[in-house]
């Protein structure tokens, strides 16, 4: 009974610390060590009542009642319990902490979600719940590792023959098998014990100091005094110190690619509903490690040290080094060495055997006794059948295979996992970082327009251009039609030049025509990125001092201000270094003041720019000089969509100039609309993430009026013509829908130059590849399917959900069959948590696999 109460609910890791008088030591997630057995004896095995029940008596508002209940008779104790299931059947299966109003969680923890704790519940918690510190490994001594060298049987083997050659007094042959075995046990020594401590990595991540709010006040203090119950202040660039569930938000954003894997920024919210509480990961909690890229939020603490999620995970590996298993090859040189030392003894058995019936003497050394003359002859064959050099040829190989592997930046913990990696019959691979870049990536740009031309009336509204090459954060490169970057050998030719150190200059003779070029002209994709780039003013772009180039802001933004990079837009022209302040922002000047910032609810954001010519802007035309600014619209198509009523029009000039300009009386027709929708999905089935940018030009007349609006909302309801008609719209023919599309961006964390031609590799070689990610279920297959791990026929077919592995009703694992079968036919697995990685692994394990896992994160450690 006692040991299911302990193991009673899958999410353990969310239990408030206010747990029937916990005692010092025991964090959330831990039972009272003795409840299981008092419930027994107060109940008496007649008693009838069910493990969901008694679950329940552990949610923190029962404590006072179950105390009461406890000291009164059997009935009414039952009742209390039947009470409890009642209660809080709505909670069952879900992450309590996310489910829980930040009134009872306050109540719950001792806290407020105003003045924070007190002094004296600060001093009870610590107390408590000790150091919001990782436990560190226990450090094993460099003798003790050096020791450990000489366990295997050939290694004993070794020692023995050694000290048997010098007691006979072959004393090179003796000193030169210990140096061949202290050399070995020396490397190997030195290998793993410069292996840094996984766990102190881990804690190395701890958020060094942290804003708090105790007894009313606010305080500055060391993350390692944090408690459960602490309300914390969260900024941006802010580390977040312990798991905590938020109270406030204020366009919080946090990047928790570290835990789950997911390389998009996470938005925050206070309240999740629905299968958002079941959520590990829930959006209205923070987690300690993670960090705030955007905006600022409070929250209660609600787990610290080993009790928060990454705390799980450090337990996850610190059991997972306790349960090493030998190589491949150290099980061969075990095997080896016990067939060798037993052939080695049962020759010395023969040979005295054989000496002794025949009368055998050394004519060598007469003078010796005839036992000890057969005891050495004996002796000395069965040191030569020993293989001294083995040792050390292996070592030697290892170590240059370690060497190769140290030049590819990986640090190998343990010298015989090297010949492992030619033994493996299975790769277990995360995707974000590991065979994708880890970034958010503009990859294509399909730019919305309508020709001009009479001869083409019916051709699609959309163009398809593609940013390339695409080198994580890195600004060198171009804007290319798809069409042309398709020709046979477009693609090698721009990437000789990249390789070659080349900036801008990918034109090839006329091979493809780089529309980023400002050589080439403003045209309507410079005006694109312009507008882009001017809307995403919060987020820059720079190099850092190794040489890297880094982005700083918002991760989506990002994006989109390395692809403007790739016009030269906010780069300059020649040497591809940035300037202190970039021209093309002091040329349209941001209005602040009318500024509509991005909200999880608005999923739009509008900047108001000054225009540096009335009636042009940049290389588009307006409908007439009054338009004195524009406004740029970037959001989800869902949600700008709906306010779109035109697009610009291409065309040409009198003398034959391509022009591009906003027509004040073109709408936008259903074939059209209906096109750009289908373009719209096509990318989203691809897992690119999609982002809409339009534009509505302004007047003199317009921005007073939007001056006088009080709110962002209400100037927002303004510009997308469904509040305060604007003067402007007088003029127009849908004065509901006056925004103009520009286009459509298309970005994804794109895979690691190389990743495709290393799976077909290893595929041809017979080693299995298989994806387990935290990311979406569509996005880790369209991943899968460009870089070989799933076939393009597929679909989403070869990939599950990791909540697919486990029992609905408990959480738990399903049995090793069923595991065993899903993992032998499965090649991706989304939506993964460190457990469901160490699952996975040793699933695979028991089918016989000799299993390599890699991955850039903490939730691969325990795998790894």
């Amino acid at each position: 009974m006692s040991e299911k109460l302990k193991s009673r609910s899958p999410h353990h890791s969310h239990r408030s610390p206010n747990l029937l008088n916990v005692h010092r030591g025991h964090g959330p997630g831990t039972s009272h060590p003795h409840m299981g057995e008092r419930l027994e004896q107060f109940f008496g095995r007649a008693t009838s009542y069910t493990d969901e029940a008694v679950g329940h008596l552990y949610e923190p508002p029962l404590e006072d009642r179950i105390q009461a209940a406890r000291s009164k008779n059997q009935e009414e104790f039952k009742h209390v319990v039947e009470e409890a299931h009642d209660e809080y059947e709505h909670f069952q299966g879900a992450n309590k902490w996310a489910s829980a109003s930040s009134e009872q969680l306050a109540k719950d923890l001792k806290s407020s979600c105003i003045k924070g704790l007190t002094s004296e519940r600060v001093i009870e918690a610590r107390h408590e719940w000790g150091d919001n510190a990782l436990e560190k490994e226990g450090t094993v001594s460099a003798w003790w590792l050096f020791l450990m060298q000489y366990k295997s049987p050939v290694m004993i083997l070794l020692v023995v023959a050694a000290i048997v050659s010098l007691s006979i007094g072959k004393v090179v042959v003796g000193v030169a098998v210990l140096v061949i075995t202290l050399w070995n046990a020396s490397l190997a020594t030195y290998m793993e014990k410069s292996a840094s401590d996984a766990l102190a990595k881990l804690a190395s991540m701890a958020a060094p100091k942290c804003k708090v709010i105790r007894n009313g006040a606010e305080e500055l203090i060391e993350a390692t005094e944090l408690v459960p119950g602490d309300l914390v202040l969260l900024s941006i660039g802010d580390r977040v110190p312990a798991d905590i569930r938020l109270i406030d938000v204020n366009e919080l954003l946090s990047n928790e690619a570290l835990l789950t894997g997911e390389s998009e920024d996470i938005r925050k919210q206070v309240k999740v509903n629905g299968e958002e509480a079941k959520e590990a990961f829930a959006k209205n909690m923070c987690f300690a490690s993670t960090s705030v890229t955007n905006g600022s939020g409070r929250g209660l603490v609600v787990a610290t040290g080993m009790h928060t999620q990454v705390g799980i995970i450090a337990q996850h590996l610190k059991a997972a080094s306790q349960s090493e298993q030998l190589t491949p090859l150290q099980k061969s040189l075990n095997k080896f060495g016990l067939i060798q030392g037993a052939i080695a003894i049962a020759f010395l058995a023969l040979i005295i055997v054989v000496a002794i019936t025949t009368g055998y003497r050394d004519p060598s050394h007469p003078e010796d006794g005839r036992f000890f003359s057969i005891l050495m002859v004996a002796v000395g064959f069965a040191v030569s059948a020993i293989p001294e050099g083995l040792p050390m040829v292996v070592t030697i190989c290892l170590s240059l295979g370690c060497g190769a592997m140290v030049k590819r930046q990986a640090q190998v913990r343990k010298l015989p996992a090297v010949e492992t990696l030619g033994s493996c019959t299975v790769v277990c691979s995360d995707k974000t970082g590991t065979l994708t870049e880890g970034k958010m990536t503009a990859v294509t740009l399909h730019a919305v327009s309508e020709s001009e031309d009479p001869a083409t009336p019916d051709a699609p509204p959309t163009e398809e251009f593609s940013f390339f090459p695409t080198k994580g954060f890195h600004p060198n490169g171009g804007i290319f039609a798809a069409s042309e970057l398709r020709k046979d050998g477009a693609k090698e030719a721009i990437m000789a030049k990249w390789d070659a150190g080349k900036w801008y200059d990918f034109e090839n003779g006329g091979l493809v025509r780089d529309h980023g070029n400002p050589v080439n002209g403003k045209g309507k994709v410079r005006t694109i990125m312009m507008a882009a780039s001017l809307n995403c003013y919060g987020t820059q772009l720079k190099m850092v001092e190794d040489g890297r180039w880094v982005t700083e802001g918002n991760m989506s933004e990002g994006a989109l201000v390395v692809a403007a990079a790739k016009a030269r837009i906010g780069i300059g022209e020649e040497d591809g270094q940035f300037a202190s302040v970039t021209h093309h922002q002091a040329k349209y000047l941001r209005i602040n003041a009318l500024e509509v910032p991005f909200n999880s609810s608005r999923k739009m954001m509008v900047t108001i720019h000054q225009l540096h010519t009335p009636g042009v802007f940049e290389g588009m035309s307006l409908p007439d000089s009054s338009m004195t600014h524009v406004a740029i619209i970037k959001g989800g198509p869902d949600r700008v969509m709906p306010h779109v009523g035109s697009c610009p029009q291409d065309g040409t000039d009198k003398e034959g100039n391509p022009t591009y300009r906003l027509a004040s009386q073109h709408t936008l027709k259903d074939q059209q609309r209906t096109d750009i929708e289908r373009v719209n999905n096509d990318m989203a089935k691809n897992a690119l993430r999609v982002l809409a940018l339009a534009v509505r030009p302004l007047s003199t007349e317009d921005v007073s009026l939007l001056s006088t609006l009080d709110t962002a909302d209400v100037r927002l309801d303004a510009i997308l013509g469904r509040g305060t008609p604007l003067p402007s719209s007088k003029q127009s023919p849908h004065p509901s829908q006056p925004l103009a599309l520009m286009g459509l961006f298309g970005s994804v964390d794109p895979p690691r130059t190389g990743v495709r031609d290393a799976i077909e590799e290893c595929n041809g070689a017979g080693v299995r590849v298989i994806m387990i990610t935290g990311d979406q279920k569509i996005t880790a297959s369209a991943i899968a399917r460009e870089i070989g791990i799933l076939k393009h026929e597929q679909g989403t077919e070869g990939a599950i959900m990791c909540e697919e592995l486990r029992d609905k009703e408990t959480g738990e694992h399903v049995e090793e069959g069923a595991l065993d079968e899903i993992t032998s036919r499965v090649n991706v697995f989304s939506r993964a948590q460190p457990e469901d990685k160490m699952a996975i692994v040793r699933s695979l394990q028991r089918q016989g696999g000799v299993v390599a896992m890699t991955g850039d994160g903490v939730n691969d450690a325990p795998a790894l």
